[in-house]
């Protein structure tokens, strides 16, 4: 899963604009030029893999607003013995 998650170009689009600095969903699809529908569930698979830290606020009109920024450092992998072995390291 999470080999596939790396090598889909969208949730490589969402980790790289929201490394360093938090962003909405809205952000992240107009930076990226990505449908909306595809940013959600993405942001899905990488809020699953941890990948993202996700922050909540209540906006003015009541509204649950989410913010989403990158949490990874450094991801290593090995292969040993038909067996795929990954290191995720976090901020």
């Amino acid at each position: 899963m999470i080999l596939q998650t790396l090598l889909d170009k969208h949730c490589r689009e969402i980790l790289s604009v929201t490394r360093g600095c938090s962003k909405t969903a809205t952000e992240i699809s107009n930076e990226c030029n990505i449908p909306l529908s595809t940013v959600y569930r993405r942001l899905d698979l990488l809020k699953n893999l941890k990948f993202l830290y996700v922050s909540y606020s209540i906006r003015l009109d009541g509204k649950k607003l989410s913010t989403y920024r990158n949490r990874v450092t450094e991801i290593h992998m090995s292969l040993d013995d038909d067996k795929l072995y990954v290191d995720t390291i976090y901020s």
